[in-house]
């Protein structure tokens, strides 16, 4: 009797952390997020969903957009010059250094790559991928630094579903 009270007390401890600690992470990803309005200058590609999270490691918006036929058809956004090419940061500042080499990633549901950059307060992460030689670009930017959890809330806001209903609807020329 003692050995399986022991257990069950062991077993309802493990599931009140799993329910403390990691459901508030994952939800995290899709809640506190608003829609907002395309903040971007225009250039030669249309305009795409932004959204902003306030209370997300102290602020942070994510700016998401498809660029059609504007990817290596071959191997997609696979390395540090493709993922510039490609990217935004230079719609949200003039004047931008990259904090070293981008990193592999899954990028809505597609192999792409995460780099960061810096200007002054500003800290930027361009998340892309390529898929049928589309772009899936999202711009995350904060005046904070942009660590780990705000990738991943990034990431994780990326594999909503209305997030790849429109890259779908885009690709498809919806």
């Amino acid at each position: 009797m003692r050995l399986v009270r022991s257990f069950i007390t062991s077993a309802v401890a493990t599931l009140w952390v799993a329910a403390v600690v990691c459901v508030p992470v994952s939800a995290q990803g899709q809640e506190g997020w608003e829609p907002m309005r395309w903040p971007l200058l225009r250039d030669g590609w249309p305009n795409g969903i932004a959204f902003d999270c306030p209370n997300c490691v102290g602020g942070l918006s994510l700016y998401v957009r498809v660029k059609v036929g504007f990817c290596d058809c071959s191997q997609g956004v696979s390395n540090d010059d493709e993922i510039d090419r490609v990217g935004d940061v230079d719609l949200v500042v003039s004047e931008f250094e990259p904090e070293g080499v981008g990193s592999i990633e899954q990028i809505a549901g597609v192999r792409g790559r995460i780099r960061l950059y810096r200007s002054g307060e500003r800290r930027i992460a361009t998340l892309a991928a390529g898929r049928d030689c589309n772009a899936i670009v999202a711009t995350a930017v904060s005046r904070n630094e942009i660590g780990p959890e705000a990738i991943a809330m990034s990431l994780a806001r990326l594999s909503g579903p209305d997030i790849l209903r429109f890259i779908d609807n885009k690709m498809s020329g919806r």
